[in-house]
């Protein structure tokens, strides 16, 4: 179910950058909330609350138009899950 929530976040996530919308970004962060509390409730994944705070950084970095820098902060967003799917997908 929380996969959803992963998908809407990257989907709203890279409108965002492309549109350069920080609004968008926000969405995008609040769509990946429940599945950061989710990792964050387990010990194993201490620090995973940084990776939604880049999705407020990276809204702060739409506003001011700097895409790359916003790019550059999605990136955690992005191994963070392809990490939780390998070990998904392994276990």
């Amino acid at each position: 179910m929380l996969w959803w929530f992963v998908l809407f976040a990257a989907l709203t996530a890279a409108h965002a950058i492309v549109k350069s919308s920080w609004t968008w970004m926000l969405v995008s962060a609040i769509g990946f909330l429940p599945f950061v509390l989710y990792l964050h409730a387990t010990p194993r994944f201490e620090g995973v609350l940084l990776v939604l705070i880049f999705h407020f950084i990276a809204a702060c970095f739409l506003s001011a138009q700097k895409k790359r820098f916003a790019v550059i902060l999605m990136l955690p967003s992005v191994v963070l899950v392809l990490r939780i799917a390998v070990l998904v997908k392994v276990g």
